[in-house]
């Protein structure tokens, strides 16, 4: 996000998280091609936009003033989603565990041992 597009007061606290961001979308790709560094520059901005929109909604009064600023998140949110996917960041399904395997691990958690 461009710092000349920034309020002073908000580049102090979203200035070096977005550059942190960015950097380490950045280290998933060693050698970016110039479409890549773009897409990292375009969810970088979107993560920006939703932190402003969420720093915004900590000083609303009433649901006339939170709409607007709920579907202006949703938007740079989808982008943000949008943009890592066309990267290739986009989440991906872990395998199955085997059933029977789990079934026959030991319980972890007290809660879920059966009562003797």
């Amino acid at each position: 996000m461009s710092r000349r597009a920034l309020r002073p007061e908000d580049q102090a606290w979203l200035g070096p998280m977005l550059k942190h961001y960015g950097d380490e979308l950045l280290e998933d790709h060693p050698r970016p091609t110039v479409a890549e560094r773009r897409m990292v520059e375009i969810a970088t901005l979107a993560r920006g936009g939703a932190c402003l929109v969420l720093d915004a909604l900590k000083a609303v009064n009433g649901a006339a003033e939170m709409m607007p600023l709920l579907s202006t998140l949703t938007r740079v949110l989808q982008l943000e989603r949008a943009t890592l996917g066309d990267l290739g960041l986009e989440r991906k399904a872990r395998p199955a565990e085997d059933v029977m395997a789990l079934l026959a691990a030991p319980a972890e958690d007290a809660q879920l041992a059966p009562a003797h």
